[in-house]
């Protein structure tokens, strides 16, 4: 269906080739795995295969990039709407305009001019595939990464598209919608003879759907053996004398709709734990850990801090550090310094104190030869490990990570997880908001599951299993 020869990409002003050689079949009804360190290509890979590249990102290319016809002329005419190629975007939120998640779906195919009893035909499986039922009136803004995720590959597959890339679908899905659609995906790809480019870090995900798997390093594509990667499991630790550094006691939370997202949240954070929160998309993980940082101030109840109540103070701020879920959404300044800068200099710390932090951290996560590098030109797992260092540069008590692993492959996850454990070590609190129960279990001794707003279990790490977790979604 699609066959890239020979493909090379620099960009303008580029001396060096960031692809180099790839030959890459893409045959309908196929799922076609990539995988391979951070920053090593593969994003550029899948805007090439999609046509992003060089129809509206303009780079020099090199070789040959073909599509060859394997649909009669009577499954042309029996599908005449299809489209070339789609992409999502490793960023979900980064392609999604409209007010409901109803008008999402249907944008493009409408636009398009498309029959409405064929709109309706497909919007149907897409909706039911997808478990997007109870979104279709909801504002997209107002949703969870996890769903958003979700409503932008539905609003993609609603174009039908010859061949479809998927990059890092999985890096905000809870365990039971990701498995939930990439087996709807795996069966549009058979039903209607598209081919799939995913995309992915997860060795086992890649080994369960996808029909072969290449590994892209340094720009080429290379033989490799792909093992399943696992972190030894973190050792449990004893409250007993800890002192709670924050306590939540009866918190209520809601948007604008009288709808709580968070409800009646009683949660004791001692000093020197690592806690994982774990639950379903739209669980209210990411609202949980906005509140404790102080980004959002809870609509009843209350927060205090070393036994204090919270307050509004730039030494309380200082003492908290927050990564964001969205790598984007935490970057911008014009250097990779500059960002890494930006807490501790506004904090009042010496210079030559947050230069000696921001030097010793851009090491530990193999970053020191990015410092004067553009970090909105990074891919998006060393956009994740510049939000790391950046709040570790001011040196806070207590760390909140919102998915620190997306997009990280796993050399560099365990890279984190060793400096977590360290900083651990000497003191510091961590707040893991995670799906990857896999790392859970390596870095944290507590887990907290929550589900709808609420907190259903708190137990230590080795008491929560998979099973705890997949039971959210039949209660």
């Amino acid at each position: 269906m699609l066959e890239l020869r020979d493909v090379s990409l620099r960009f303008p002003g580029q001396s060096n080739f960031l692809l180099q050689n790839i030959n890459l079949t893409l045959k309908k009804g196929s799922i076609i795995g990539l995988t391979g360190p951070s920053g090593g290509g593969k994003t550029l890979l899948g805007l090439i295969v999609s046509g992003v590249i060089p129809s509206f990102i303009k780079a020099e290319l090199q070789g040959t990039i073909k599509w060859v016809s394997t649909t009669s002329r009577r499954e042309f005419r029996n599908n005449p709407y299809r489209t070339q190629s789609a992409i999502v975007f490793q960023d979900p939120s980064f392609q999604l305009f409209s007010q409901t998640v109803y008008d999402e779906l249907l944008f493009t195919p409408r636009n398009l001019g498309w029959q409405e009893s064929y709109i309706k035909e497909i919007f149907s499986d897409v909706v039911s595939g997808l478990n997007l039922e109870n979104f279709l009136s909801c504002n997209p803004r107002e949703l969870s990464m996890g769903e958003i995720q979700r409503i932008a590959l539905g609003a993609t597959l609603m174009q039908m598209p010859k061949v479809l890339i998927l990059d890092e679908p999985t890096q905000y899905a809870d365990r039971f919608n990701l498995i939930r659609v990439l087996q709807f995906v795996s069966g549009w790809a058979q039903k209607h003879n598209a081919a799939v480019l995913l995309i992915e870090h997860h060795i086992p995900l890649l080994k369960q759907f996808c029909d072969r798997v290449h590994f892209l390093d340094n720009g080429r594509l290379k033989d490799k053996v792909l093992s399943e990667n696992l972190f030894p499991v973190s050792s449990s630790i004893s409250l007993n004398g800890k002192e709670p550094l924050i306590q939540l006691n009866n918190v209520y939370y809601h948007y604008q709709c009288e709808k709580p997202v968070l409800r009646d949240i009683n949660l004791t954070i001692f000093r020197g734990e690592n806690i994982a929160i774990l639950g379903p998309n739209g669980s209210g993980k990411s609202t949980l850990a906005k509140v404790i940082c102080g980004l959002y101030k809870p609509r009843s109840g209350n927060i205090k801090t070393d036994g204090k109540p919270l307050s509004n103070s730039r030494s309380r701020y200082k003492k908290t550090g927050y990564v964001m879920q969205n790598p984007d959404q935490q970057i911008f300044a014009p250097t990779v310094n500059e960002e890494c800068s930006f807490g501790p200099k506004n904090f009042g710390i010496e210079k030559t104190v947050y230069s000696t932090n921001i030097s010793k951290f851009l090491s530990d996560f193999q970053m020191k030869n990015f410092e004067d590098r553009d970090p909105f030109s990074l891919s998006y797992g060393e956009k994740r490990r510049v939000n790391i260092i950046g709040v570790l540069a001011y040196n806070p008590e207590i760390l909140i990570l919102d998915e620190p692993t997306c997009a990280l492959d796993f050399y560099n996850q365990k890279i984190l997880l060793e400096q977590i454990k360290k900083l651990n070590a000497d003191g510091k609190t961590f707040v893991i908001i995670t799906h990857d129960l896999n790392f859970a279990r390596a870095v944290c001794n507590r887990a907290v599951l929550l589900n709808r707003g609420e907190i259903i279990k708190d137990n230590a790490m080795g008491e929560v299993g998979e099973n705890d977790v997949i039971s959210c979604y039949i209660k």
